[in-house]
């Protein structure tokens, strides 16, 4: 039984791991597209200064 719980407990991780990086493409991605941090924050349920992170190295194209 406590095989089969761990096995669960994994994949349950690595589908919040994939969510979390999902995000980040998609932040970096919008930002990139001229999106606004406030937009980019709202629509990914996600701070300002996290998104501002995120996106620190790119240039957004306008």
């Amino acid at each position: 039984m406590e095989w089969e719980r761990q096995r669960a407990y994994d994949f349950e991780s690595g589908k919040e791991a994939g969510a979390e990086q999902k995000a980040v493409e998609d932040a970096r991605s919008f930002y990139a597209n001229g999106v606004s941090l406030e937009v980019i924050a709202k629509s990914l349920n996600m701070s300002i200064e996290q998104v501002k992170e995120i996106v620190k190295d790119l240039v957004p194209v306008v």
